[in-house]
């Protein structure tokens, strides 16, 4: 009597990846949270004004550093910045750094609108179309003045740091 050999499955050279090492782990971010939502929300403002004047830094230092900017023309100058801008705006936005620094924000104006919003009983479900832009604009003049006063402190603070054209946005 002859014996053939057992059925068994061939094992793959390269074994199947797992699911972790296909799809990246999220990473969550968390910050120390304060009970007022307001500093909260002054901190990942500060937080990110520090990283995007960091990012702006490092992807033109070389031309921020040159010494010829000081034989152009206003007119050229602003030109040169406007270049500088668009194409900062172009870079944050493709490389994903804007979708980061909007879902860090969420969080603490999700906060404020619970804490703020929450206690005048408005509920954003049963808001009618005039009701529901009131509330936006009410909650934008909010974050907004919030944000210049955190962006004015940050500029306070480090003034020494910083060069001469800062402009603030006042309204």
């Amino acid at each position: 009597m002859i014996l053939t050999n057992p059925v068994t499955p061939n094992i793959p050279a390269n074994p199947e990846p797992v699911p972790a090492e296909v799809v990246p782990v999220k990473q969550c971010v968390t910050w120390p949270y304060s009970k007022d939502p307001c500093d909260d929300f002054g901190k990942q403002i500060t937080l990110a004004v520090e990283s995007l004047t960091k990012e702006y830094y490092n992807l033109f230092k070389d031309q921020l550093n040159e010494k010829e900017a000081n034989n152009k023309t206003e007119a050229e100058m602003k030109e040169r910045k406007d270049g500088f801008m668009k194409e900062f705006f172009y870079e944050i936005n493709t490389q994903g750094k804007y979708h980061i620094l909007k879902e860090k924000m969420k969080k603490s104006i999700v906060r404020i609108v619970k804490e703020y919003y929450g206690k005048q009983d408005v509920s954003i479900r049963g808001l009618k179309k005039d009701s529901f832009k009131q509330f936006y604009a009410e909650l934008y003049n909010f974050l907004v003045s919030k944000m210049r006063e955190t962006v004015s402190a940050l500029v306070m603070r480090k003034t020494n740091e910083l060069h001469m054209n800062i402009s603030i946005p006042r309204e």
